[in-house]
């Protein structure tokens, strides 16, 4: 049941209206529509959440007793154990099967299929016992924990929550607050725009060339580049926002995942912009662990390489996965040892650092294409392509309607995230004609432009 679809609106519908008679009971009213939303996609996979989730209240419970590390191990090892036989087994598999050439083992790996939501979630779960380990939680009510592992907004793809701040908001009664509704609301809005206007449109063109980038010239992959960046921007953020839209009109209150990435001054400030909710989770449950900015300079460096690398890793069972963790790690790095004071250098090295991400972002898109070229071909003929200067014509890429199109709209999300700050957004809030006026304006955007075709999130494949 995807987000930008008439079968979730009329879900959403349904659970509001639940939710409004069924006050005191919310938390179970929120759990049973938990449980109808992920087993729409696929019943079989419902078991595996619950095992998941009650593999880690139940070893929880024993660190609550005890405190003895040997459960919060046994625990995180069970929790990495279903998620590498589901997303990272194919994976080694094929090294495998290239290695000894058994076909006896094709079948077994075409069987193996990724469950919905599971890096969310196994994350989640690791983050609570991790947490009661170290004594930041002291009580768990079953009901609580459940809804905060399968709550549906956020199930599938994030952002990943923490238990000991959503918890103090499960204690209190559920209320409709229209202020906070209003917001929600806001927030749901703009995600759809994200969503069905800039992704959506964004990868009619981006699939046309990146996929086939011997039938393009550099100018066009040269601006499929700049509009996948966007694409995957939209389609992500736009489902943050939704789920933390839907909480909100709930009155709960989750942080948020993106904060204007594209408008990052460094590599280390567009990971404090980009899947937030990620970032906080390796700092505080990987690279704080591992000493973090206590260690030696050397060591330093070593463990931020790990951590950006395993990052990478998390996205996605592919040697192109890896290598953009571990590319951003040694960008990271780089940029630490350098010091511009210069405002026209620092001008430029903006600039440069745009430009590599959205390089960086390619092989997201390449990635397991269905092209009759390998999936390194194809991303070494875009590398190549986008190099030759000398066959740049924009002739072509400006006679295409979808190219004007998307540039509207991107101009349009970029207006939208430099002028509606967060202050901007709550001084609108205060407002009834002005946030109405507002969230009606992104209504006839959506109307105007949006690609209503229910196109699957690019973040459900991780």
């Amino acid at each position: 049941m995807l987000f930008n679809s008439i079968e979730f609106l009329i879900f959403l519908f349904l659970f509001y209206i639940t939710i409004f008679f069924f006050k005191k009971n919310w938390k179970i009213v929120g759990l049973i529509f938990s449980i109808f939303f992920y087993g729409y996609w696929d019943l079989k996979f419902l078991f595996l959440l619950y095992l998941m989730a009650f593999q880690g209240y139940f070893f929880g419970q024993l660190l609550l007793k005890s405190g003895k590390k040997i459960y919060l191990i046994i625990s995180i090892t069970i929790s990495l154990l279903i998620l590498s036989i589901f997303k990272y087994f194919n994976f080694f598999l094929e090294d495998i099967l290239f290695l000894k050439k058994d076909t006896s083992l094709v079948e077994l790996s075409s069987k193996i299929i990724l469950p919905l939501g599971i890096s969310f979630y196994t994350f989640q779960v690791i983050s609570f016992v991790f947490d009661v380990y170290k004594k930041k939680i002291h009580h768990v009510k079953i009901i609580d924990y459940l809804f905060f592992i399968t709550f549906f907004p956020q199930l599938i793809a994030g952002p990943i929550l923490r238990f000991n701040k959503i918890i103090p908001q499960f204690k209190q009664k559920i209320h409709f607050n229209f202020k906070k509704f209003r917001r929600g609301l806001y927030l749901i809005v703009w995600g759809f725009f994200l969503k069905i206007c800039l992704a959506d449109n964004a990868s009619i063109y981006v699939d046309s060339y990146l996929l086939s980038p011997w039938l393009a010239n550099s100018a066009t992959l040269f601006m499929s580049t700049i509009f996948f960046g966007f694409q995957i921007y939209g389609d992500f953020c736009g489902y943050s926002l939704i789920a933390i839209g839907i909480c909100k009109t709930v009155n709960i209150n989750v942080s948020a995942n993106f904060n204007r990435p594209y408008f990052t001054k460094s590599f280390r400030d567009f990971w404090k912009r980009w899947h937030i909710s990620l970032s906080n989770f390796i700092r505080d449950y990987l690279y704080i662990p591992l000493g973090g900015n206590q260690n030696s300079k050397l060591k330093n460096f070593f463990v931020l390489l790990i951590c950006m690398t395993l990052s990478g890793f998390w996205h996605g069972a592919s040697y192109f996965f890896i290598f953009w963790g571990f590319a951003h790690g040694v960008l990271i790095i780089i940029e630490r040892s350098i010091k511009l004071h210069n405002k026209f250098l620092k001008f430029v090295y903006r600039v440069l650092v745009l430009v590599l991400i959205f390089a960086l972002w390619i092989p997201f898109r390449v990635n397991n294409n269905l092209s009759i070229y390998s999936d390194l071909e194809v991303n070494f003929m875009i590398f190549e392509q986008l190099t030759s200067i000398d066959i740049f014509n924009f002739n072509e890429i400006l006679n295409k309607f979808f190219f004007l199109k998307v540039m509207i709209l991107i101009l349009i999300t970029c207006l939208f995230d430099y002028f509606f700050t967060n202050r901007k957004i709550i001084e609108y809030e205060n407002n009834t004609t002005k946030s109405a006026l507002l969230i009606a304006f992104m209504i006839f955007l959506i109307l105007t432009f949006g690609n209503f075709n229910e196109k699957t999130f690019i973040y459900f494949q991780f």
